[in-house]
């Protein structure tokens, strides 16, 4: 009996240091199990291709600070950015330092002038060039010579007659548009775009007045006179009656509550 209990109790001390050591087996394998390789290598593959693309930047804006020609960088980094190559923010980064590092630099003066032989417009090309010569990219000499030679390739070219062009619009309220803006900057008096508009009506007798776009057109006007003297127009023309024109004034009033009150002449 007493040979029984003591093979027992061997046998539980074996059995308890046996699940002991295991227990013990288990920890260290769980603690000091080194970390998979598929997620060691992700890790690994992540930090390397940030990496790269730092590197990548990094060589592009190298290079591109030996290249002389901003139209080819600006060319070059566009196309990068489109492709999904570099974002627009490290283009942007790039080109102004390449800006930093060329503060000289200069359109060859064959490519601008090829530019502007191809302009049909002599006001424009006189445009570019005072641009040009304001901003120290062409000499006074260049000026001249780009424009003679302009001219001697546009022998024929007329510039063309302000009047001429809005007689040939056919619709008023672009004429009217195109004349309130040319008053606001001082290019003809409020006389001179009356007498203008009623040359246009008497040239396009049977122009329809589209009463929507008229109405919207004065809502987005902020000068009541100018409101005014356009609803008399269109009365004294025969394009408007003049109940028309006081509602269409009372709507301006209505959305412009500051304005001085004046009415349209009966």
């Amino acid at each position: 009996m007493n040979k029984i209990v003591l093979r027992l109790i061997s046998g539980t001390i074996i059995l308890a240091v046996l699940a002991g050591g295991s227990v013990a087996l288990a920890a260290a394998d769980k603690t000091d199990r080194p970390q998979p390789k598929t997620e060691q290598a992700a890790g690994e593959k992540s930090q390397g291709a940030a990496g790269d693309r730092l590197q990548n930047t990094a060589d592009l804006a190298a290079r591109v600070m030996q290249m002389q020609n901003r139209n080819l960088v600006a060319a070059l980094l566009d196309r990068l950015v489109a492709a999904g190559k570099i974002t627009q923010g490290d283009a942007n980064k790039i080109l102004k330092d390449w800006d930093d590092q060329h503060p000289n630099w200069q359109p060859p003066i064959d490519q601008l002038k090829a530019r502007i032989m191809d302009m049909g417009n002599r006001n424009n090309v006189v445009a570019l060039l005072d641009r040009l010569l304001a901003g120290a990219k062409i000499t006074q000499g260049e000026y001249h010579q780009i424009l003679n030679g302009w001219d001697n390739a546009h022998p024929n070219w007329q510039p063309i007659d302000p009047i001429q062009r809005i007689m040939e619009m056919k619709n008023r309220n672009l004429v009217t548009a195109l004349l309130d803006r040319m008053v606001t900057a001082g290019k003809i008096t409020q006389g001179d775009a009356n007498k203008i508009l009623k040359d246009w009506d008497d040239a396009h007798p049977g122009w329809v007045l589209d009463s929507a776009a008229l109405h919207d057109r004065v809502m987005k006007m902020q000068n009541r006179d100018n409101v005014v003297a356009l609803l008399d127009r269109l009365v004294e023309g025969g394009r408007l009656n003049q109940g028309d024109a006081n509602k269409i004034l009372k709507d301006w009033e209505g959305l412009h509550a500051a304005a001085p009150a004046r009415t349209p002449k009966t």
